[in-house]
């Protein structure tokens, strides 16, 4: 009885000991995740601010032409002649090729003179379309331009309108010996020592002349030309000594070289005119590929519309003594990209003869997600950028939109489609961002997204009462994008704002925050001391 009852007695003991233990494991647990919620959770204080804020849909694509044809023979024989080649640009309705016919010697002999004439006025017409692109005068190189003109006036052919001094490069030379230009390629990399100063600069290899020339003292030297990439001035003339490093090896010049002057080149008006826009400021520095100034000239308009007649004259005439469908002709102006058959070829009907485009006006097709779709109307303004051109923005329109979406992995996009305005130097199939502008506002107050929540229809942001306690403060807000939200009423500059943010969440510009999910669509917004707030 007595074993009994301490078996009894250390049952309940070992009951209660379990159940101290469970009680101070429940209660560990609900203090750490006290600790660990403590500190996720951090209190932001945040001072309104005046900024700009900017919502947009970005997307990309590549350059294309609006209208590109495919030109088919419509019938089978053989392509007497070709009277284009590919980039030569072309007319609507202009004559491409003949194919071959028979006929006796008298009409032979009138159709290879008139076949002699229209291409004549073909390659005149060619002529002055390469003078128009010409008054569009462009940097061949980065450096100043110097303006002798100002908007409005008038030129005449080949007068001097201006200069264009390379900046930001250097050019030198130093002869070198007959072994140790034998080694040495275009490109290399030269350290270029300047006597006069004690400095020493990295440069290149830009020519390699393999012409022997008498250096005295019987020695034979051989000019080495290149390029030091440097934003300073030296003085031309001044004594250097280069060194190479090759391939395989390390060598300086037994000879004293020179700096070169920078290369000068004057800016000539090709054809007469007036100057009707000018893009830079007179001794602005100006990039490679930078538009400096157009010329308008009524001349050489009239001339190309003269030639324009001369050319379908002698087209339609080609085309009287000839047979029906003798000849190939373009069904849009644009320029030839290739061409698919050979003179005296043999072709069957519906074989491809030429491919034709039309460059000068470019557009690019972007997916827009389904949430952002109706913020995009026809005619919106576009910016447009592209690698190649680096620093340089082009503008658009939006041209169309597509009212037939595309759904992959549960996900829908509409095409949009939006025309260049001027597309400068843009080729097609180069790869480029578009940015459509939706909403733009400049000196508003902005505060970030995470510091707004939504209550019924209603925004409220988070302030403290004079005695420190938080209140809710209703709010009216306008452009929201994913990081920023502007205020329209309820706080003014200077207020604080109160919120809190997980650790770990990360908030632009080096705050931590979690997402909320107001943002709809793609945006940004600027700061007041305009950093980008994307």
């Amino acid at each position: 009885m007595s074993k009994i009852k301490s078996k009894k007695k250390l049952a309940v003991i070992l009951i209660i000991i379990s159940a101290l233990a469970i009680f101070g494991f429940i209660q560990f647990r609900r203090a750490n995740q006290q600790n660990i919620l403590e500190t996720q959770i951090n209190q932001v204080e945040y001072t309104v601010e005046k900024g700009s804020i900017k919502k947009s849909i970005t997307g990309s694509g590549s350059v294309k032409s609006s209208d590109s044809r495919t030109i088919l023979s419509e019938m089978e024989g053989i392509i007497e002649e070709i009277y284009v080649e590919e980039g030569q640009e072309v007319n609507e309705d202009e004559i491409l090729a003949l194919y071959e016919i028979e006929s006796d010697t008298s009409e032979e002999l009138n159709l290879e003179t008139q076949k002699f004439n229209l291409l004549k006025a073909q390659n005149n017409l060619k002529e002055l379309y390469e003078k128009q692109n010409d008054l569009e005068i462009y940097s061949e190189f980065s450096g100043v331009v110097t303006l002798l003109v100002e908007e409005g006036d008038e030129v005449s052919q080949n007068m001097k309108i201006g200069e264009l001094k390379e900046t930001g490069v250097i050019s030198f030379q130093s002869y070198f010996t007959k072994n140790q230009i034998e080694t040495m390629d275009i490109g290399d990399e030269a350290d270029v020592f300047i006597n006069s100063s004690l400095i020493n600069l990295k440069g290149e290899i830009t020519q390699i002349d393999k012409t022997p020339v008498p250096t005295g003292s019987n020695s034979i030297g051989y000019l080495v030309e290149g390029k030091i990439n440097y934003d300073g001035t030296l003085e031309k003339g001044s004594d250097i000594k280069v060194s190479v490093s090759t391939d395989s090896a390390y060598f300086t010049s037994p000879y004293t070289g020179e700096i070169l002057a920078n290369s000068i080149i004057e800016l000539k008006s090709p054809y007469m005119g007036e100057v009707k826009n000018i893009n830079v400021k007179n001794g602005e520095k100006v990039d490679e590929g930078q538009l400096i100034l157009n010329i308008k000239s009524d001349e050489l308009e009239m001339e190309i519309s003269q030639q324009l007649l001369n050319v379908e004259k002698n087209r339609l005439e080609l085309e009287n003594l000839t047979e029906e469908n003798s000849t190939v002709t373009s069904p849009i102006k644009g320029t030839i990209l290739t061409v698919s058959t050979d003179e005296q070829g043999y072709i069957e009907k519906g074989k491809q003869l030429f491919q034709i485009a039309d460059l000068e006006n470019m557009e690019v097709v972007i997916s827009v997600d389904e949430l952002d779709i109706l913020n995009v109307s026809k005619g919106q303004e576009v910016y447009i950028e592209s690698d190649v051109f680096e620093g340089e923005s082009f503008k658009g329109k939006v041209k169309s939109i597509s009212l037939e979406g595309s759904n992959q992995s549960g996900v829908t996009t509409y095409d949009v489609t939006v025309s260049l305005e001027d597309r400068k130097q843009l080729m097609s199939g180069m790869n480029v961002d578009v940015e459509i502008l939706i909403e733009e506002k400049e000196d508003t107050l902005i505060i970030p997204i995470e510091s707004v929540t939504k209550v019924g229809n209603k925004y409220v942001a988070s302030t403290k009462d004079s005695e420190g306690n938080l209140k809710s403060t209703p709010i009216e807000v306008g452009i929201t994008t994913d990081n920023y939200i502007e205020v329209l009423s309820g706080l003014k500059e200077g207020d604080t704002i109160y919120y809190n943010t997980e650790a770990g969440a990360e908030f632009p510009g080096g705050v931590m925050m979690p997402g909320m999910g107001l943002g709809g669509g793609q945006g940004q917004g600027r700061s007041p001391d305009g950093g980008s707030r994307e």
